[in-house]
């Protein structure tokens, strides 16, 4: 959707958009995370040339150092404990 278009959405759509949206970042923040504990499990970040997964999410993800570290601590924590990926997903 472009700029234009949200500029003359209706206040209450453009609300109940942004909710929606709230859902689906919830949701890819989950998957993104399983992906990257799955990249640390098989150790792929390795094969690519680089030394750690938080060198991985810096250099070829592009994170900055700060945001690297909190995303590889909670794929850490969601390969321990799975059920968490869930909570997070649906905002518990």
């Amino acid at each position: 959707m472009m700029a234009t278009a949200l500029s003359v959405l209706a206040p209450d759509l453009l609300a109940a958009r942004l909710y929606q949206l709230r859902g689906q970042e919830r949701r890819l923040l989950a998957l993104l995370l399983r992906h990257l504990a799955e990249v640390d499990r098989r150790r792929l970040y390795l094969d690519m040339a680089f030394p750690s997964l938080f060198a991985f999410a810096t250099g070829f993800l592009g994170y900055s150092k700060a945001a690297a570290f909190r995303r590889t601590t909670a794929a850490r924590l969601l390969a321990r404990f799975p059920v968490v990926a869930d909570h997070l997903a649906d905002g518990r």
